[in-house]
């Protein structure tokens, strides 16, 4: 975090300053943005895989990434 407001230089920034860069810097996806928004908590990870973004289609599948 410490990288990020460094970044703006200060941090009284508005919140879609914050967001864009955040999504920019590839540290959030729009599906993780958007589930946020929603004040959705669950299915960001399955077991040791984070979600990073839903495939259209009728079913569900996911872009995972392994955990960190």
């Amino acid at each position: 975090m410490q990288e990020i407001w460094s970044e703006f230089g200060r941090r009284n920034v508005t919140s879609d300053d914050f967001i864009q860069l955040l999504l920019r810097r590839e540290l959030l996806t729009n599906f993780q943005l958007e589930k946020l928004v929603k004040d959705e908590r669950t299915g960001y990870f399955y077991g040791d895989y984070k979600a990073l973004y839903m495939v259209a289609g009728g079913k569900l599948r996911a872009r995972l990434s392994r955990r960190a």
